[in-house]
């Protein structure tokens, strides 16, 4: 339940976690926390844009993944654990997420909380984090 998640106890993992909203019964969500921790290995801070708005951007297919997952979890009332491949642009290789559901109602899932952690971080030099940027901004970056 909504009620009985309280952010404030998860602050010293506050950086590793994101919370959505679920939109269009599962279809889709949007980002209302997006943790630094999260967004700095992603190059990006996600929060506001919706779930469907990052493959264009990216021109990864990762969001697909994102959305199957969130529906399940939507459609399922059930947490799930999963892992995946980072793209080469990224710095950590993968990453591994727990995905909860969260309802207002005790029915209905209303939003996601996500724990997200990088495994197996490559260190990126300069240039890497340049074309990092140009993929996730489009544009380049100014330092």
């Amino acid at each position: 339940m909504r009620d009985d998640f309280q952010l404030e106890a998860f602050l010293p993992a506050v950086g590793n976690i994101l919370i959505l909203s679920a939109e269009r019964d599962g279809l889709d969500a949007r980002y209302r926390l997006y943790g630094s921790k999260v967004a700095d290995h992603a190059g990006r801070d996600w929060t506001g844009f919706l779930v469907s708005e990052m493959n264009p951007i990216t021109g990864s297919g990762l969001a697909l993944i994102y959305r199957a997952v969130y529906l399940a979890v939507h459609q399922t009332g059930r947490p799930i654990y999963c892992g995946h491949r980072s793209p080469e642009w990224m710095s950590a290789k993968s990453r591994l997420r727990l995905i909860l559901p969260v309802s207002e109602d005790g029915v209905a899932c209303s939003q996601f909380v996500v724990g997200k952690i990088p495994v197996d971080i490559k260190m990126q030099t300069q240039f890497d984090k340049i074309a990092e940027r140009r993929v996730v901004r489009g544009a380049d970056p100014v330092d």
